[in-house]
């Protein structure tokens, strides 16, 4: 096994932080903690490999933003016949 260079740490960090904001957005869910395991192969390419131990709490401001989308989108449509 080949140790991660610094680099790759915050490479691996950045990758971790895209996780999150994308669960954030998709399901309206803030990741707390989350165990993650990478690894890298023998061309240099680094992979996720795991992520366990993973701590969730409902993200309540993306939840009101979408119910607030919810409600103009209806008052608009209601306002042109749709």
């Amino acid at each position: 096994m080949i140790k991660l260079g610094d680099n790759d740490e915050r490479f691996c960090l950045k990758q971790v932080y895209k996780m999150c904001f994308y669960v954030s957005k998709l399901y309206q869910l803030e990741i707390l903690r989350m165990k993650c395991e990478f690894f890298k192969d023998q061309n240099g390419t680094v992979w996720f490999a795991n992520g366990s131990q993973i701590w969730v709490r409902p993200n309540m401001v993306a939840h009101k933003a979408t119910e607030e989308q919810s409600k103009r989108i209806r008052a608009i449509n209601k306002a042109h016949g749709a």
